[in-house]
């Protein structure tokens, strides 16, 4: 709806001015629409079972970092890590959505620090990322990972989110594997 209210003020504008005015809100727009789509197409491949991953050794430290830096860069909020050098097989592109989506979950509710830790145990590696926002009630901890799910007010479409980024992220870990799960630790939403 904002790309279409864009144009249709932008035509009434004879002098092309509205249109050089709003290159940014189409722009924000377009990629937001992209990524919403990337994402259908996605969880449409999971449905299908054709989810593929590209499976090689990945520097998981390397993802979570990069992930850090890209968020420090573009959030207000104080991003901590406890990083440590860590080999794990899977697919790097997958990964690092499976971050990227965790950490924004917890930018877009976070009040102040996000904090991203990892540890060996036997035969898994454990990242969590932790924010000092409202925790998830345990009754709801399941269905964040629901497809569009929204819990409360705090927890809104305003933020920006689609509500499939945690669904994607832990359909991406199964295929790995793995899983995602939403808990607490120390008062703080992991």
């Amino acid at each position: 709806s904002t790309l279409v209210t864009t144009a249709e003020v932008a035509s009434l504008d004879e002098s092309g001015k509205t249109w050089l005015d709003m290159q940014q809100t189409v722009l924000n727009e377009s990629i937001r629409m992209q990524s919403l789509v990337e994402d259908l197409l996605t969880l449409a491949k999971v449905d299908a079972d054709q989810l593929q991953l590209d499976v090689q050794d990945v520097d998981l430290e390397d993802v979570l970092d990069a992930e850090i830096k890209r968020l420090r860069t573009i959030s207000a909020l104080q991003v901590k890590a406890q990083l440590q050098p860590m080999r794990v097989r899977g697919d790097e592109r997958r990964l690092t959505q499976v971050f990227r989506n965790l950490m924004d979950n917890a930018a877009r509710h976070a009040k102040s620090t996000i904090m991203v830790g990892m540890e060996r145990r036997p035969g898994e590696v454990v990242v969590s990322v932790d924010n000092d926002g409202e925790i998830i009630s345990a009754k709801d901890r399941n269905r964040v990972f629901e497809r569009f799910a929204r819990l409360d007010a705090s927890r809104s479409s305003d933020g920006g989110g689609s509500g499939l980024g945690l669904p994607i992220s832990r359909e991406i870990m199964v295929a790995h594997g793995g899983t995602v799960l939403a808990t607490e630790s120390n008062g703080w939403c992991r």
